[in-house]
């Protein structure tokens, strides 16, 4: 399964990833002075932590969302729960997707919450035929005839990270949600 982290810091594991994010804050021109000091004040460290998890995403899911195929997926779930061992197969055309989202850091001091961090992150797939495999109530395997996965993160207009991967893996680990609801 490749993750929008796998994206953005190719090899690196999941400290790698945080020290890395703690160095692209810290040696930004972005207005975090409140990041600093102030009733505010958050260690680059911590907003690095909240950023690490909200990278550890896995692009599939993406590409599961953006076909519209969600409710077909999910109903060759549960059929393949109710036939343990009987493979079924959702066939996904050809197909580019592109998803942003704006998540914030906040920090809350004497019971006032602020934004002190404001981001974007742009993740662009592009994929040629794909067919999900799902045994067993997983999405086993997927057949891709090539796939192109791009991430960059950034703030203020600043790029935090940036990266394409090809090809991509679109698979689940077994301990993440089939399509998790949407972050926010």
């Amino acid at each position: 399964m490749t993750s929008i982290a796998d994206l953005l810091y190719p090899g690196s594991d999941d400290a790698g990833n945080l020290n890395q994010l703690t160095v692209a804050l810290g040696a930004t021109t972005l207005p975090i002075h409140g990041l600093l000091v102030g009733p505010f004040a958050t260690p680059l460290i911590e907003v690095a932590s909240v950023l690490s998890r909200l990278l550890k995403a896995p692009v599939g899911n993406i590409a599961i969302k953006g076909w519209g195929k969600h409710r077909e997926v999910q109903k060759a779930i549960e059929a393949s729960k109710k036939e343990p061992g009987e493979p079924r197969t959702v066939r996904l055309a050809q197909h580019s997707i592109k998803s942003k989202q704006s998540p914030t850091v906040e920090a809350t001091a004497g019971g006032v919450t602020k934004t002190i961090l404001e981001l974007d992150l742009v993740v662009e797939l592009e994929l040629a035929s794909v067919e999900l495999v799902i045994l067993d109530g997983e999405i086993d395997d997927a057949v891709t005839g090539g796939t192109l996965a791009k991430a960059k993160l950034s703030a203020s207009g600043v790029t935090l990270a940036e990266h394409e991967l090809q090809p991509a893996d679109l698979r689940r680990q077994p301990s993440e949600p089939a399509v998790p609801a949407a972050a926010t």
